[in-house]
């Protein structure tokens, strides 16, 4: 009797290590918690195998007070002080001066994503754990022993217990079906990219043509006139009729600017009366005929 209950207060205390969860708990909880671990390796490249397993590991199958209070998978703990008027307190595994395990505030989350997404921010924001991202991601060994080399957790056989409920539930298989998706997304990046390239060295091509058409054969050249000037169809008949048609401006009697002065005279006239006036009479052209002769205005 004595034993069971001390196996009791374990599995309480140390729910993940206690494993201790029906076939069909586990099978939701996989079901359930995959689609977060499948984003984490797609997006950031942690193994699903991983991510998985410490979930497990850290909530025991979803069953700590951590997790059903604070949707808390991974054991985070709260460091800022804006978290810790509503953080989660339970003993861990720091204590006092006298050798206590004292309480301390976890972080209280949101949503279930929301756990997910700041465990990877951590890894990539704490130089520590970026040796993990050395590693590949099919090796889920390697990441269990460098979590526990890195000071994920303190527990001597972290890594030892994240790699048997890994290789019991068979999550290496998870690594490999969502490593697949991504290669298949790559050939698809791929492709699309190649289609581009194509697409873009075709234009040039063209551009390159229609510029050789232009130099050579340019009545042969297809421009849209819609906001242009209508582009004559023969330009060197259409020259020839204007020709034809021209008629230049009589000039015989214009005075150059320069010698206007001079033209100004007094002509005297008799009015009625008697009487005779002064009468200003200046040579004068219009500014149109001063175009027509390539005078500047």
């Amino acid at each position: 009797m004595r034993l069971v209950t001390v196996l009791f207060l374990l599995g309480l205390l140390y729910p993940a290590y206690g494993n201790q969860a029906s076939n069909s708990v586990k099978t939701e909880f996989l079901k359930y918690h995959f689609q977060f671990a499948r984003v984490q390796m797609i997006e950031s490249r942690i193994p699903v195998s991983i991510t998985l397993a410490q979930a497990i590991v850290e909530s025991g199958w979803g069953k700590s007070k951590l997790a059903i209070e604070g949707n808390n998978y991974f054991g985070l703990k709260c460091f800022h002080e804006s978290c810790k008027s509503r953080a989660i307190y339970k003993k861990d595994d720091t204590y006092d001066d006298n050798g206590n395990l004292i309480e301390e505030p976890f972080i209280n989350f949101e949503r279930i994503e929301d756990a997910y997404m700041h465990r990877t921010q951590r890894f990539y924001s704490n130089e520590v754990y970026l040796p993990l991202f050395e590693l590949d991601m099919m090796d889920y060994k390697g990441w269990a022993h460098q979590l526990k080399k890195s000071g994920y957790a303190t527990a001597e056989d972290y890594a030892e217990n994240l790699i048997r409920i890994i290789e019991e539930n068979k999550l290496q298989i998870y690594d490999q079906q969502v490593k697949r998706e991504m290669d298949q997304l790559k050939q698809i990046e791929d492709m699309v990219q190649d289609d581009l390239l194509a697409a873009s060295q075709q234009a040039t091509v063209t551009k390159k043509e229609q510029v050789e058409i232009a130099m050579e054969e340019p009545e042969k050249l297809q421009i849209s006139t819609d906001n242009f000037m209508t582009v004559p169809q023969n330009p060197k008949t259409d020259t020839e009729a204007v020709a034809a048609n021209y008629k230049p401006t009589d000039v015989s009697n214009y005075t150059p600017p320069h010698l206007r002065a001079q033209s100004t005279h007094d002509n005297t006239t008799q009015e009625k009366g008697g009487k005779s006036t002064n009468k200003k009479i200046v040579s004068d052209i219009s500014s149109d005929d001063m175009d027509v002769v390539g005078l500047p205005r």
